[in-house]
């Protein structure tokens, strides 16, 4: 099996410009369900500290070529506590196989490996060091998210959250691209 390293997360780094979202695919392939319009068609939502949906919060997205830039309104008449936003709720429909790297929320935290078996690299791990939660069956990566499957190379990324932290939630069906709030009101 061929680990992605961090010389190759950055060539496609290089390759691509920095971006709220980027999609670089060798010749035009498409692979799985992960394409360009599929993540500006997947639904975005509120969630509150609670878990639950906030359907008074307006999420909007705006695009700029490969670059979304996100809003959070309150369009309801109280104020409510938001945990997170999830800018981006999609199914990839990438195998397993598929080689992942990611940035932990230190930088010194890497994921690496496959989608269907995420490695951590280093001892230094966002959950079990630093005892940052993860949803259930989902590995959280931060700032950046590259997959490949050997025909298409896919780089997810935020250039800034202001001052929240920009996540993605990689799961075996699916990735959520999630800006977490800290419950403020």
């Amino acid at each position: 099996m061929t680990e992605i390293t961090r010389r190759d997360l950055l060539k496609l780094a290089a390759a691509a410009p920095a971006a709220a979202f980027v999609h670089v695919a060798a010749g035009g392939a498409q692979s799985g369900g992960l394409d360009f319009k599929r993540v500006a068609a997947a639904p975005s939502r509120a969630i509150g500290v609670g878990g639950e949906a906030l359907p008074g919060v307006r999420v909007s997205r705006a695009w700029d070529g490969d670059v979304c830039r996100s809003t959070a309104v309150n369009a309801g008449r109280l104020p409510v506590r938001v945990r997170e936003i999830v800018l981006f709720d999609v199914s990839h429909g990438l195998p397993p196989e598929t080689r992942m790297y990611g940035e932990g929320f230190q930088m010194l935290t890497q994921t690496g490996g496959t989608i269907g078996r995420p490695l951590d690299l280093g001892n230094y791990t966002d959950p079990k060091h630093y005892r940052l939660p993860e949803p259930a069956g989902s590995r959280v990566v931060y700032g950046v998210l590259t997959l490949s499957d050997g025909t298409a190379h896919h780089v997810m990324a935020f250039g800034s959250c202001r001052r929240f932290n920009g996540a993605l939630h990689l799961r075996p069906e699916s990735l959520q691209v999630v800006v977490e709030t800290e419950g403020l009101e």
